[in-house]
Formats: C-alpha cells, sequence, structure tokens
C-alpha cells in the first residue's frame, strides 16, 4: 500500500472482502506531490560539473508531518509539528510565511508549483473528530477552501503550473472520491471504476490525473482521467492492486503494483507500452517514490536482506542501486532536470547522512558540500531538490535549505542544534549550547532560551568573526517532555529559533527515553514502502501518579498517547541487552490529530536501548481489529526496534 497520507484518518474507507486491507490505502498519495524532474539531457552535463557547495538556510524546527516540496525557483512548501498542532508554511525565497488554517489548528501542505501556489488540506473546526477541507494558498490570495463533493471532508493531493488541483473528498463513514478543482469550474467529481472509493494523486500540466479506485473485485487499480476520456483502468502487474505516484509531462504514470508471483513492483506505464515491470535488481521489491517529467524515476529496492536501497531508474540505463555509506540502507527522495537525485544513507555506524547522487559519480555526503555551516549541524535526510540546485533537508537543527553558493545570502543567523542529553533528571542542573554563524562578521549577537517550563534565560555568548556559541544550565523540577528553544537575534533584529525536545525524569519514574530508531519496511502496514526515520519521546507513569505521555513520529504518522499505564514486560520482550530491563507502557492516543487508537510500547534499556511500537484501530463499518504501525513484528523487527539516537532508561 502507498505512502497513505494523513487524511486516511480523517476519511473513512469502506472495506468489502478479502481486498480490504488493500483497498485501506486509499486515502494516499496525499504525500505524493510530484517533484521536480531528472532531465535526459542534463545527466551528462551534471556528471562532469564539479560539486556543488552550498550554504544553510534555517527553515523551521519540529519534526516533518509530511515531506516538504520545492519548486523551480527554490520556494518550498512544509508541514512540521513542533510541540503543538501540525503546522504548514511556505519559504518565499526570503522569508518564512505561516499557511495559517481553514479554522482549526492544523494544516498540512502536499504539492507546491512554480508560481508559488499550494495545496494541502487544514482542520476547519476543533471538534474532536474534526472535518477537513482541501485548500489552495498563494501569498496573493491566502487560502481559498476548495470545498468538498458531497460534505464532509476533502484533501488536495497535487497541483499543476495552471493551478488545478486533484485530490478526493468524502463524508464521514463513505469512501473518499477523486476530484478535480479550478478557480473557473470549482470542483468535480472524476469518478470511480467501480462506483466505490477513488482517489486522485497526481496531475500534470496537460490536465492528466492519475490515481487509484477500487475495481469491480474491490481491488484497488491505477487509473488515468482526461476530460476526453474521462476515467480509464490501467490495471495491475498480474496481481490484485497497483498504486500511482507521479504523472510524465507526455502522460507516463509511475508508481508500484502487486505481481502474480506476491512481489510490489515499481512500473512505468505509457498508453502505448501499457505497464511496464521495472524489475527489482538485487532485490525481491520495488517503489517509485518521485518521478520527473522526462520520466526518470527515483525510488527504493527492498533487498533480498530485509534492508532497502535507493535506487534511480532511466529508459536508457535501466534501475542502478544506489548503495549507502556504509551502513545498511538508503532512500530516494526526489529528483531534479540536472538528474541530481537526493535522499539518506546510512554510514558504517548506522547513522544517517544526507546524500546527492549523480549518474556517473558516487554518492556524495552534503554534510561535506557546506560552507559555514555552525558547529555541530548534521544533515541526516535531503527531502527534496529543485531545479535551482537548492535542497531541502532535515537535520539535527530542523529544516533546512542548502542553496548553492552564488545565490543570495540571507540576513538572518544560521543556527546550528542545541545541544543537552536526550535524559535529564529532575532537580538536577542541565547544561545545553548552541553555536551559529552570521554571514555578517561585525554582527553581536544576543541568545534567550526558552525552557519549556514557563522559565527564560538570557545565555552567554562567545563570538568572533562571525561564529560563535551560547551556553547556560538549568534545572527541571518535574518530571516530563520538555521543548527547549534557542532563539538568536543579531544587530539588526534578524533572528532565527531552533529547538530541542528533552525528556525529564525522576526517581518515581519506571521509563523514559527520547530518540530516534529506523523503522523498516513494513512497520507502516498502510506503506510497505516506508522505512526510515522514527522520533519518539515518552516519560512512563510516576508511582504516585497516573500520568506519563508518548510522542511518536514519522514522516506519514504523528501519534501522541492520551492515557497511559505501565508494566514490567522482561527483557525476552525485545531481546534487550544483556542486564537491560523492559517495561510496557499502553493505553490510548491520537494519530494525525484523531482519536480511538491504541498502543502498546515495549522499551528496553542496555547497551542501545530497544522501542517496539504497536498502534491499531477497530474499523468503523465491520469493527474488525486494524494494525497501523507495528515495528515489533515487522520483517526486520530487529533494526526497527533498536534505538540509533538518544537514550532510554529503564528501571525496576
Amino acid at each position: 500500500m502507498p505512502a497513505i497520507d494523513k487524511q486516511v484518518n480523517h476519511l473513512p474507507i469502506q472495506r468489502r472482502g478479502p481486498a480490504a486491507l488493500v483497498a485501506a490505502v486509499a486515502m494516499v498519495a496525499l504525500g505524493a506531490a510530484i517533484v521536480p524532474a531528472l532531465a535526459q539531457d542534463g545527466v551528462a552535463a551534471a556528471a562532469t560539473a564539479p560539486p556543488l557547495r552550498y550554504r544553510v538556510v534555517n527553515l523551521g524546527t519540529g519534526e516533518l508531518t509530511r515531506l516538504p516540496v520545492i519548486n523551480a525557483s527554490g520556494q518550498v512548501a512544509f508541514s512540521l509539528f513542533d510541540g503543538g498542532a501540525p503546522l504548514a508554511a511556505f519559504f518565499d525565497g526570503r522569508k518564512v510565511v505561516p499557511l495559517g488554517t481553514l479554522g482549526g489548528l492544523e494544516t498540512y501542505a502536499s504539492a507546491l508549483n512554480d508560481s508559488g501556489q499550494v495545496t494541502g488540506f487544514s482542520t476547519r473546526d476543533n471538534s474532536p473528530v474534526p472535518r477537513f477541507g482541501a485548500f489552495r494558498w498563494s501569498a496573493a490570495t491566502g487560502m481559498i477552501d476548495i470545498g468538498t463533493l458531497n460534505g464532509g471532508s476533502s484533501s488536495g493531493n497535487a497541483i499543476n503550473n495552471k493551478g488545478e488541483v486533484a485530490g478526493n473528498s468524502g463524508a464521514a463513514l463513505e469512501p473518499p472520491h477523486a476530484f478535480r478543482w479550478n478557480s473557473t469550474s470549482g470542483i468535480e467529481y472524476l469518478g470511480s471504476l467501480s462506483g466505490d472509493l477513488s482517489s486522485a494523486v497526481a496531475i500534470n500540466d496537460s490536465g492528466l490525473i492519475a490515481g487509484f479506485s477500487n475495481a469491480a473485485s474491490g481491488d484497488a487499480h491505477s487509473f488515468v482521467w482526461t476530460r476526453r476520456n474521462g476515467i480509464e483502468d490501467i490495471g495491475t502487474l498480474g496481481g490484485a492492486f497497483s498504486y500511482p505516484q507521479a504523472v510524465g509531462a507526455r502522460g507516463e504514470v509511475a508508481g508500484y503494483s502487486y505481481t502474480a508471483a506476491g512481489h510490489y513492483r515499481a512500473y512505468l506505464w505509457t498508453r502505448a507500452g501499457g505497464m511496464r515491470d521495472l524489475g527489482a535488481p538485487g532485490g525481491v521489491d520495488s517503489f517509485v517514490l518521485a518521478m520527473s517529467p522526462q520520466a526518470h524515476i527515483a525510488g527504493v529496492i527492498n533487498l533480498t536482506s530485509g534492508n532497502q536501497h535507493a535506487m534511480a531508474w532511466t529508459a536508457s540505463a535501466g534501475m542502478v542501486d544506489l548503495g549507502t555509506f556504509g551502513g545498511a540502507g538508503s532512500r530516494a527522495a526526489s529528483v531534479n532536470n540536472l538528474g541530481q537525485v537526493v535522499g539518506w544513507a546510512l554510514d558504517k555506524n548506522q547513522a544517517m547522512r544526507a546524500f546527492s547522487w549523480n549518474r556517473g559519480q558516487a554518492l556524495a555526503d552534503l554534510n561535506g558540500r557546506l560552507v559555514n555551516a555552525p558547529a555541530g549541524l548534521v544533515l541526516e535526510s535531503a527531502d527534496a531538490v529543485s531545479d535551482n540546485g537548492a535542497i531541502v533537508a532535515s537535520s539535527n537543527a530542523g529544516l533546512v535549505l542548502l542553496r548553492p553558493v552564488g545565490q543570495d545570502s540571507l540576513p538572518a543567523p544560521v543556527v546550528g542544534p542545541v545541544q543537552a542529553p536526550a535524559l535529564l533528571r529532575a532537580g538536577a542542573a542541565a547544561s545545553v549550547s548552541v553555536a551559529f554563524t552570521d554571514a555578517q562578521p561585525s554582527d553581536i549577537h544576543r541568545v534567550t532560551l526558552d525552557w519549556g517550563d514557563a522559565s527564560m534565560e538570557t545565555a552567554i555568548v562567545t563570538e568572533r568573526g562571525g561564529a560563535g556559541s551560547a551556553s547556560a544550565s538549568h534545572v527541571y523540577r518535574e518530571a516530563g517532555v520538555y521543548g527547549i528553544r534557542a532563539r538568536v537575534t543579531d544587530s539588526a533584529g534578524n533572528s532565527t529559533t531552533v529547538r530541542r525536545e528533552v525528556v525529564v525524569e525522576a526517581a518515581s519514574q519506571k521509563a523514559a527515553g527520547s530518540g530516534r530508531v529506523l523503522a523498516p519496511a513494513g512497520a507502516d502496514r498502510h506503506a510497505p514502502q516506508q522505512a526510515g526515520p522514527a522520533w519518539f519521546s515518552f516519560v512512563a507513569p510516576g508511582a504516585q501518579a497516573s500520568g506519563g505521555k508518548l510522542y511518536f513520529n514519522t514522516t506519514r504518522l504523528d501519534f501522541q498517547s492520551t492515557a497511559m499505564s505501565a508494566a514490567p514486560a522482561g527483557a525476552a520482550a525485545l531481546s534487550a541487552s544483556a542486564g537491560g530491563q523492559a517495561w510496557q507502557l499502553s493505553g490510548t492516543g491520537k494519530l494525525n490529530g484523531k482519536d480511538g487508537y491504541r498502543y502498546a510500547l515495549t522499551v528496553a534499556s542496555g547497551a542501545q536501548g530497544q522501542f517496539g511500537l504497536r498502534i491499531w484501530h477497530s474499523d468503523p463499518v465491520t469493527r474488525a481489529e486494524v494494525v497501523d504501525f507495528d515495528n515489533g513484528q515487522a520483517p526486520a523487527a530487529a533494526r526497527g526496534t533498536t534505538l540509533v539516537q538518544g537514550a532510554i532508561a529503564v528501571s525496576r
């Protein structure tokens, strides 16, 4: 099943027969925004060009709630969870502008065109089960509510350079349906293959739309829609279902399909040639994650070892495994017209490093391409790349933009991560620091720290020649999860804020932790191609309290507990290292802002620490249990449960 967007939790899907689980993928692809291209005539030039070097621009803090998107001029739309409600913003090339909401608390940006128009979905109200509305936003018009087909909720999934939006809409307990919208004719129902569920996920400048719909069998099939021919089933690779990811300028569709042999395979469909299996060299499964207008493809291969590698595909060269930096896995996220593929790869220490790749060149660590970066900054993942060479990357200081040297420098200081222990003890002094650089060496800087517990402090600053650092210490009196914000302001009033989440434990706490694990393919049950980082923080209930809190986030899933209980689980529950202890935390929570979910989290201390999480809900129609996430039972689960960054403390 595809990278189902957050909307899957707000537009319930009817399930019919044995194909129900596959159909549930449906709400897909809200996050499958088409990224800029990989032009054939740019490949040779890119392979011989000198490597670009980049300056850093801080965009925002928090965890991604979906992958960011960038247009040809380097403008960016992105969505972050920063300790409050998930919100979206737009970088116009000089400053970051919040998109606002449709009346509720949450907004998600799905796609961006070259004119700076954004589409996505936003809550219209703050009820326990909020209604989501599709929107089109621009700096000139603000947020325009696209509306719905028949009431209920809607989501904008894709937008072309004419400002036309494709998405889905549906009422509560009804399957969503695909729509097309423009400012002249409004919202238009595109139909379905069987009268049941459908969703539009991509649109090109000619108005061709790709999506998926339940066929007569109840299984989801990819479709194309044109004004002339209406909705057309483009079939599968012999298996039960298929899903699209992107469309090309000439009407090509790329996605993945289940095969008769029981594998997932990347496909490229054309009207003349039908659906073509692109293979999976060295592996068993392959998935398209991005495609250019010229039908150059980037994605992943699932290897026989259970690991996942980034791949690139062209008609002339076929599929190429991009490899890693010596670690277990890698993942491609985006391509541009210069033939540049970006993503992340693990090094020999299993640390994530942002990469750039061009045909004919080796995988390049973008951390080695930075100019005047603040101390401690690490680029962990490259998420989107523009035709002008700019790259959006996730770092340990939040979301950043890498602008090639030679493009305009921005006046705000560039700030690195807040350096602090992942776990702190209540009542003990905690020392933190933050480093920064500035393009103006003569600037003087002020650094203020918001500790997240209603107290603030001005830090001691040491600086010289446009580079500096600040430090301070603080005592937290109560256990909990706190966000430390460091705001760096220069002489002209330009400022940049970064945030770091810390977990404070008390003697009464039996378990606490904060950090990141790598969730393996298969853990996200509605997105078999999804693998990668998952961030978490938790504090178990104290001995005299019923509190406790869990936060868990991937680029598709946001989970917050609403109730928690704790009990010893035994180290064997997660194969904890010798001497480790294990606890199980369980209760109820919200997934992507919606109530009705349960979870069971098993955590273990030890040399690395382990984290095994299961999230599930009851189907509103059949009442059957539906698993949403489970990295404790997924294939290659040991890699998914092992802590790769942070700390977990468990005691009896």
